[in-house]
């Protein structure tokens, strides 16, 4: 009886620090992404955002290299803008604009017509995906083939 009881007793202990160490595992996995984002470096962004611009506009090798500088000047300056908690600093936001314009004037200069007109297209859709997002949240409409009426 004795045994039984301490068996069960060693097995009720192991299992609540089995789960214990699990749940400190997790918890720091799931970290939102928008807290992800503002932790990257300013390389990361340009290089992030120059990736996305290379698959939506198919730029060359001479492209990417001008366009990865001038992503990366925007990128520090929206930075220095930034205040310790990753939010904007107000005062700065006329320069993250002015940045952000000049930075439009280059890519506009280096891209083509075409592929301007490609980001510039790819750029509202996400901005319409985000407003979607943000006015009715976790409810967020996938089109997906399956969804639609015709798909069969």
């Amino acid at each position: 009886m004795i045994k039984s009881f301490l068996a069960a007793a060693v097995m009720i202990v192991s299992c609540l620090t089995a789960n214990a160490q699990t749940e400190k595992s997790v918890a720091p996995a799931q970290k939102n992404a928008s807290a992800q984002k503002r932790q990257m470096s300013p390389e990361d962004r340009a290089v992030r955002v120059l990736r996305m611009m290379t698959s939506k506009t198919n730029l060359t090798e001479a492209q990417t290299a001008e366009v990865k500088q001038i992503l990366l000047e925007r990128e520090q300056v929206k930075a220095s803008a930034r205040n310790e908690d990753g939010t904007m600093n107000k005062d700065k936001a006329a320069d993250v604009k002015a940045a952000t314009q000049k930075a439009n004037e280059k890519l506009q200069a280096v891209l083509t017509a075409e592929q301007w007109t490609n980001w510039e297209n790819h750029k509202a859709q996400m901005k319409e995906r985000r407003a979607a997002k943000k006015s009715e949240p976790g409810k967020e409409q996938i089109n997906r083939p399956e969804m639609e009426e015709d798909f069969y």
